[in-house]
């Protein structure tokens, strides 16, 4: 699961090897656990909403990929929960074109 949360942030496992060896522990001991091909498909709905996937924003929004719920699309142009859209906009205008 390290590898795949870097693999999908592009976080530097030397760099922010804690921040993500913590973000692996907090994945593991959701119920049930959360697989790599959810962590892959997460980072797939970030990119799709243009937004740019980290490990912070993985942490605080993994809950999105089980989701039943159709999301309303927020101001930043793409799904985006309520309360999350200055959050979208911060990601977004951080994100390279």
């Amino acid at each position: 699961m390290f590898d795949t949360i870097c693999e999908v942030t592009g976080a530097d496992p030397v760099v922010s090897g804690s921040h993500i060896g913590r973000l692996k522990k907090l994945l593991s001991a959701a119920e049930p656990p959360y697989s790599r091909e959810e962590v892959r498909r997460w980072a797939n709905m970030v990119r799709e909403r243009t937004l740019t996937p980290s490990p912070g924003y993985l942490e605080k929004d993994i809950g999105s990929v089980r989701a039943t719920h159709i999301l309303p699309l927020g101001k930043a142009g793409g799904n985006v929960r309520p309360g999350h859209q200055q959050n979208a906009q911060r990601y977004r205008s951080q994100s390279v074109p």
